[in-house]
């Protein structure tokens, strides 16, 4: 489980070992997504991808904080 408050290297760090060992390329990931090749290179890429002010100011004010963790897959998944 990482713990963090926008999307810092070590979290897309974590994310590309993921696509990895899932066997998901940025291809496939853009079907999976809807989002653009180009639109996921720049996320992948750091060039975006922080979480909105917004969210980021209600997450501080009630304590909150962003966490990152593998789903649970169920058996008929």
């Amino acid at each position: 489980m990482v713990h963090y408050s926008d999307m810092t290297p070590d979290i897309r760090k974590v994310v590309k070992i993921e696509l990895l060992n899932r066997d998901i390329n940025r291809k496939k990931l853009s079907e999976l997504t809807g989002l653009s090749p180009e639109h996921i290179s720049r996320l992948m890429n750091g060039s975006s991808g922080f979480v909105p002010e917004g969210w980021q100011k209600i997450f501080d004010a009630v304590g909150l904080e962003l966490v990152v963790q593998a789903k649970k897959i169920s058996a008929k998944d």
